[in-house]
This record gives C-alpha cells, sequence and structure tokens, in this order.
C-alpha cells in the first residue's frame, strides 16, 4: 500500500476483486492467502491505514520543523476540478545543516476567500499542526488584494499579532504580472496571443482537427515531429513554448485551417477567421515578438522558484534580465529582429503594411495633427520599443517593495558577519529581532559557520 500511495495510483477500482491493492497483494507479492482470506482489505480499512500513514509522514516532518528555531509561511488558494476553493499551505525552513525545505503541511477548502477567513484558516492550520505562531518570520504570498492588501489583508492582519513576520510578494508572481500588463498594452502581443489560444482550442478540443493536423504535419517536406502545447491562460511565465511550437508548425497550422473551414457550422467559420489572421504579418509579428520577450524572463521565473534561492540572487537575476532588454533597445537590434521576421513571414503570410489611419472621436479631438507612420517599419518598431520600456519599468518597480528591500538589507547583514566584515547592525533591525539576536555577538556566531556554508552563501 505505501508503493501506491507513494507513486500516486489508486488503491481500488470498480469492483473490490480488481482492485490494484488486491492485484499487487496476489501476484506481485505472492500474498493469496492474505487475499483469500480478505484480511483487512474493506474501504473503511483502508482508508484508516492511509490516514495513520499519512498523520506518521506529517508528525515526522513538524518533528524536524520544530527544531527549526523559525520558519516562513506561505499560502495560495487556487480551484480544484470540483469548483471548490483550495487553501494551499506550506512552510519554509532551515534545518541544523542549512538545509532549505519548502514542505506542504495543510489543504483546506475555504467557505470563501475573503481576508477573515483565509487567516483564520491558516492559524487554525498551525494551532492543530502543534506550530507556534511567534516562530513565524517570514509571510509569502500572491499580489491579491485579499492576500496583500494594507488594511485588512492576510499579511497585515498576521503582522497586527506577530510584528516579525514580514510579508513579500511572491517573486514569480511579480514576473508574471509583468508580462501580463505587457500583453494587455502592446496591441501586437495582444493580438498574437488571442489568436493562438484560438488555433489551440480549435486543434486540441476537437479529434477530427487534431488528426488532420498530424496528417497535414506529416506530408510537409520538413515535417516537424513536436506538436502543438497548450497554452496557459493565465501562467504568462511558461507561455514561451507553446507559441513556439505555433511557429514551428506554422504552415501545417495553415493548411489545417483551410481544410477545416469548408462548412457550415460555428467551428468552421472560426476555423476561417483564424486563417485570415495567420495570413496577416501583424499576428506573425506579435507571436516572435512574444518569443522574445517571453523567453528571458521565464528563465528568471525559473530560477526564481528554486527553494536555494536568496534575496540577493532575485535582485541579480532581476538586473540580469533589464540588462538582457536593454540591449535589445537599439535601432540596430530592432532592425535585424524585423528583418529576420519578414525573411521568415515571406512565405507564410502577407506582405507587411501600414494599418488603417483611424479617425480621432470628437469629443477627445483637441485639433491637434495625427502622427503619420513613414515606412511599415517605423509603425512597427514603435510596438517594439513600447513592449521592452513597459517591461522594464514594471519588473523595476514590483521589485523595489518596501519589505523585499527590507529582507535584502537583513541578509547582507548576515552574510557580511559570516563573511567576517566589520558591520554596524541598522536601528531597524535591531528593534524588530532584538528578542531572537544577540548582535553585539552577531559576527562571532557567524564566524563559526562551517567553511561550505559561508562559501555557499558569499555575495558577489
Amino acid at each position: 500500500m505505501i508503493m501506491l500511495v507513494r507513486q500516486g495510483v489508486s488503491i481500488r477500482n470498480d469492483h473490490a476483486g480488481g482492485s490494484n491493492l488486491t492485484v499487487l497483494l496476489e501476484h506481485v507479492l505472492d500474498e493469496k492467502l492474505w487475499v483469500k482470506g480478505n484480511k483487512y482489505q474493506s474501504p473503511e480499512i483502508i482508508n484508516e491505514i492511509i490516514e495513520i500513514m499519512a498523520h506518521t509522514a506529517l508528525r515526522s516532518l513538524l518533528a524536524d520543523v520544530n527544531s527549526s528555531p523559525w520558519f516562513s509561511l506561505m499560502a495560495d488558494e487556487t480551484r480544484d476540478i470540483s469548483n471548490r476553493e483550495q487553501l494551499v499551505i506550506c512552510l519554509r525552513w532551515v534545518s541544523e545543516k542549512y538545509e532549505v525545505f519548502e514542505d506542504m503541511v495543510g489543504l483546506i477548502q475555504l467557505e470563501n476567500t475573503t481576508a477573515e477567513c483565509i487567516y483564520m484558516s491558516l492559524k487554525d492550520c498551525l494551532l492543530r499542526l502543534g506550530i507556534s505562531f511567534e516562530k513565524c518570520r517570514g509571510q509569502a504570498y500572491d499580489g491579491a488584494r485579499n492576500f496583500q492588501g494594507h488594511i485588512n489583508g492576510v499579511a497585515k492582519r498576521f503582522l497586527n499579532d506577530n510584528s516579525t513576520a514580514i510579508p513579500v510578494h511572491c517573486l514569480a508572481h511579480c514576473v508574471n504580472l509583468s508580462l501580463q500588463e505587457v500583453a494587455c498594452c502592446s496591441k501586437s502581443i495582444k493580438g498574437g496571443l488571442n489568436t493562438a489560444m484560438d488555433i489551440i482550442q480549435l486543434i486540441k478540443y476537437s479529434p477530427k482537427r487534431q488528426i488532420t493536423f498530424e496528417i497535414v504535419q506529416e506530408q510537409k517536406e520538413s515535417p516537424i515531429t513536436s506538436g502543438i502545447r497548450t497554452l496557459c491562460p493565465t501562467r504568462w511565465t511558461v507561455c514561451t513554448g507553446a507559441i513556439q511550437a505555433i511557429i514551428n508548425n506554422y504552415a501545417a497550422l495553415q493548411e489545417t485551417m483551410e481544410l477545416s473551414s469548408h462548412g457550415t457550422d460555428d467551428c468552421s467559420r472560426r476555423a476561417g477567421g483564424m486563417l485570415a489572421l495567420m495570413d496577416k504579418f501583424s499576428t506573425y509579428f506579435g507571436l516572435k515578438l512574444s518569443v522574445l520577450v517571453f523567453s528571458i524572463t521565464e528563465q528568471m521565473s525559473m530560477h526564481l522558484q528554486k527553494k536555494e534561492t536568496k534575496v540577493e540572487d532575485g535582485y541579480y537575476m532581476v538586473d540580469i534580465c533589464i540588462k538582457a532588454l536593454e540591449r535589445l533597445c537599439t535601432d540596430q537590434s530592432f532592425h535585424n529582429f524585423f528583418e529576420s521576421v519578414k525573411t521568415e513571414a515571406a512565405e507564410r503570410c502577407d506582405e507587411p503594411v501600414l494599418p488603417r489611419q483611424q479617425q480621432i472621436p470628437k469629443q477627445i479631438d483637441d485639433g491637434a495633427s495625427q502622427h503619420v507612420y513613414i515606412t511599415v517599419e517605423d509603425y512597427y518598431r514603435k510596438e517594439y520599443f513600447e513592449v521592452i520600456d513597459a517591461i522594464k519599468g514594471s519588473l523595476e518597480d514590483r521589485f523595489l517593495q518596501e519589505n523585499f528591500l527590507f529582507v535584502r538589507k537583513i541578509e547582507t547583514l548576515l552574510i557580511d558577519s559570516a563573511n567576517g566584515k566589520e558591520v554596524v547592525v541598522p536601528q531597524d533591525i535591531c528593534t524588530m529581532y532584538q528578542k531572537d539576536i544577540d548582535f553585539s555577538k552577531l559576527s562571532l556566531h557567524l564566524k563559526m559557520l562551517p567553511d561550505a556554508i559561508k562559501q555557499y552563501h558569499l555575495m558577489e
């Protein structure tokens, strides 16, 4: 049973005689007498054994957590397949060997998603687990108002009870929100992503069109073995692979839309509309621009989600990402990008053209003359630089949160002390943690850390 639970395999089947547990006992472990006697195989007993196993594993984990002097709390809520709101609760703690752990300790069904309900659920979970709330030194949530609200949010309610539990907006979520803002403000990226989403839905949700696409893909002179991937509508930092798959299979998708458009039903009309959009240069440009921007931030997001990542690492990766975007902010970089996209699109879609000039509504017309683009390249240059400037500004704003700067100051203080540097403890840190740390002996204690630990935490 331990093997089935560990691998996530169902214990029972449609009928008890053919359950996975029965087959495992009878044919693999040769426990035929056990199966024949129907010993301890009722659903109630099986569920009780699984519950005992879960409680044993949880008690072992909590013993390790309680051995650590402090911990940080991470929580997020999501909707499950049964349309119920579930609150996931995780603890981040450090062992005596300075190993970082992030463990899930609770999955609670919420009655509603108000800040009060989530706050009481978190406190109830910690109380039931026997974890002292006073040992909490950090909180990590997304940017939702019920979590980060400055008046009655979950983070603020925790701070009222424990002023040392510093809340930080999840860094990976900050990157995701930055990309979301760019996708909403850029006409090219928004149009490309919407088209990509509609194409994926038309193919993936229809076995008939899926088979048609695979047949067309095989008939190409240089077929690409990988198919299209589902595009997540909320996690913007994992869109690169799905968008790149559409670009790689662009010609096959166009032909599939052409074959699927011969009909009178709604899906046939949608396929015809998708084909018309794919024939436009603006759609292909939006897809290529999305890959260019998202691929840079995707690598940063993956590193930010590692449990070994330090605060300084987060700033360092953001700085690298911004510098990479700045290198793209040149006329030469845009010209090279535009020419490469234009060359690739020559055999896939129409020639780029200037959009139709729209008349300004009278109620907002101030009488000034409209800007007129001389060439097509000038028009797409504006889109290109607006996207890069928007994501740069969004990343800089979201990673300059006040609490995160305070945590960075603490980390710098500890690392400098561990490396034998003379440090001056800021007054705000000393006031907040005077009950936890004897700052007069801070350097002496940290100098006694193992060399491997000091080398790992060495700042550049």
